[in-house]
């Protein structure tokens, strides 16, 4: 009865537990990668940015346009800006002025911007690319360790079982006698062992499972269980693969080798817009502007006023005469009435010729040059580190395929040797230090197979990636 409660609240907690738990294949892990993933989202801010430059190189093309407003108080003695005549008094004043200019030549400079703003953007979207591939190694081979470790903790718990079957066994013949009771301490100490490989194995797979978390940006307090592929011993043949075969491969598929060229041309129009400085630059400009015064007037209409006019003879007597005349009669001009008055427009072209200007330009080519110079090295050390990886790769993965095949017949050879020892030490020939000896070298071949096993696979797919193959581990 207390064995059917403790499976019912086992099988309970196991079902709560799968509840809890998000089951996550390899193609799940880099979905949730592309949307918690750091380096991608600064990798996508990085083509947003090369996109707003882009957009702006091209709108350089357009002419420009810009407006202005001012207005004041001017004190003391000063030039009415409506009629440029000298006064005294308190002037309030308003100006309005609209100008717009187009540049008609400039030494190829804009158009070498917009080329150097498309390469530059190609560039961002291959570095994106790299950083997503980076990404999905790196996914691969953690997700590869937690299932190494899931295999390893598979391992570490049928030992015990096997240990504790062993024990049994071996209980029964120390109570019949045919083993010493000693032999049977040594088969306890041996599964003390076994069981703190199992709490080890544990551990191991809790870190792989919590570095595998962290690099998805999930909660670390998250439970995850992967759904593990069928995963088979690699069908293809490293030996066969030629190290030119799959640089060559890699030339035309690794985002990292097409975002350094792209680099390279963008370096290169820094060249053209360095040089365009010393060229003589042609541009168009117009302009429209007004002003008002508070002094601004207007005339209303005439007065006739008579006014007197004194003329001296030679003895210096006076004689009036009187004069009729018109006298305007002045009021303050409206606001949009002096506006329109004061309107003017201009338009013109601009020539801007080179002279000297401390050689700025020339320095600037220069510089130009160097960079592109610089750029060329850059690219052909990442092809050279490019084709040493590779090269590293082929031999790892060759490696690792002679170390497979080798780990495979060890582990067959141990297994053979542990179930004749098993036999032997049934029949009471061997000691528990001999079978203990023999089931160790067992379990040590088995674990190196295994991890023989998951390396093989690992560099394969290291290969694929370099090959520009999907990163998948069916």
């Amino acid at each position: 009865m207390k064995r059917t409660i403790s499976l019912a609240i086992l099988l309970t907690a196991f079902i709560f537990s799968a509840q809890a738990q998000k089951f996550l294949t390899l193609e799940d892990c880099m979905k949730i990668a592309e949307e918690n993933a750091l380096t991608l989202k600064q990798a996508q801010m990085l083509i947003q940015t090369a996109e707003i430059n882009l957009k702006e190189a091209k709108m350089s093309r357009l002419p420009s346009l810009n407006g202005s407003v001012s207005g004041g108080l001017q004190l003391g003695r000063t030039i009415d800006p409506t009629t440029n005549d000298f006064g005294t008094q308190e002037i309030g004043y308003n100006s309005i002025s609209l100008s717009s200019g187009l540049s008609l030549f400039s030494g190829g400079r804009i158009n070498s911007t917009v080329r150097q703003g498309k390469y530059n953007l190609e560039a961002a979207v291959f570095d994106g690319e790299d950083a997503y591939n980076n990404l999905g190694l790196t996914l691969a081979t953690m997700f590869l360790q937690v299932m190494l470790s899931e295999d390893q903790l598979a391992n570490a718990q049928n030992q015990v079982r096997v240990t504790e079957d062993q024990y049994e066994q071996s209980k029964k013949l120390a109570d019949a006698g045919v083993i010493p009771v000693n032999d049977l301490l040594d088969i306890e100490a041996q599964l003390a062992l076994n069981q703190q490989s199992v709490l080890i194995a544990q551990g191991n797979l809790e870190v792989a499972q919590l570095t595998l978390i962290q690099l998805l940006e999930l909660d670390p307090n998250e439970s995850i269980r992967l759904v593990r592929p069928e995963i088979e011993i690699p069908v293809e043949d490293p030996m066969r693969i030629s190290l030119e075969q799959v640089f060559q491969t890699a030339l035309g598929s690794q985002p990292s080798i097409k975002a350094n060229e792209y680099r390279l041309k963008s370096a290169e129009e820094s060249i053209v817009q360095a040089r365009s400085f010393g060229i003589p630059q042609l541009s168009i400009f117009g302009g429209m502007s007004s002003n008002w015064s508070s002094l601004g007037v207007q005339v209303d209409g005439f007065e006739d006023l008579v006014a007197p006019f004194e003329v001296f003879d030679g003895n210096g007597q006076a004689f009036t005469f009187f004069i009729p005349q018109q006298v305007p009669i002045l009021s303050d001009q409206a606001y949009m009435d002096q506006l329109n008055q004061n309107f003017g427009q201009s338009v013109g072209l601009s020539l801007s010729v080179p002279v000297f200007n401390g050689l700025r330009t020339h320095y600037g080519v220069q510089r130009a040059k160097l960079n592109a110079k610089n750029q060329k090295l850059i690219n052909t050390q990442q092809r050279n580190q490019l084709k040493t990886d590779i090269q590293t790769a082929l031999i790892q993965a060759r490696t690792s395929k002679l170390a497979y095949y080798a780990s495979e017949k060890a582990f067959q050879a141990a297994n053979v040797a542990y179930e004749n020892a098993t036999k032997r030490f049934e029949l009471g020939v061997v000691n528990t230090l001999e079978l203990n000896t023999s089931r160790n070298l067992r379990d040590r071949a088995e674990l190196d197979l295994l991890n023989a096993k998951y390396q093989y696979i690992f560099n394969m797919k290291v290969l694929d990636f370099y090959m520009g193959r999907g990163l998948t581990l069916n």
